[in-house]
């Protein structure tokens, strides 16, 4: 009797233990969770209101990123072939 006692105080034991491992694991993972969608909805919330300020739509997706508003200028260059060059 005595080694079915150890046997279920023992289980006992190790179901506490993963529950509390899971209870940890799963607050964690919770408040990072929060802090990131947080941190997207500060995000948009400054884009629309950028936006709004510049009197565009806040529903138009950025064409760059935020800190790059300089346009792009593509140089596109045809050569002769070298036949046709002159000496």
């Amino acid at each position: 009797m005595s080694n079915d006692n150890n046997n279920n105080v023992g289980a006992a034991i190790a179901r506490i233990i993963a529950l509390t491992g899971g209870a940890i694991a799963g607050a964690l993972l919770a408040n990072w969770l929060d802090k990131t969608l947080t941190e997207h909805a500060q995000q948009k919330s400054e884009y629309d209101r950028s936006r709004y300020a510049q009197g565009l739509s806040p529903q138009q997706p950025p064409q760059e990123h935020a800190g790059n508003n300089q346009p792009r200028i593509i140089r596109i260059e045809e050569y002769a072939s070298e036949e046709q060059r002159p000496e």
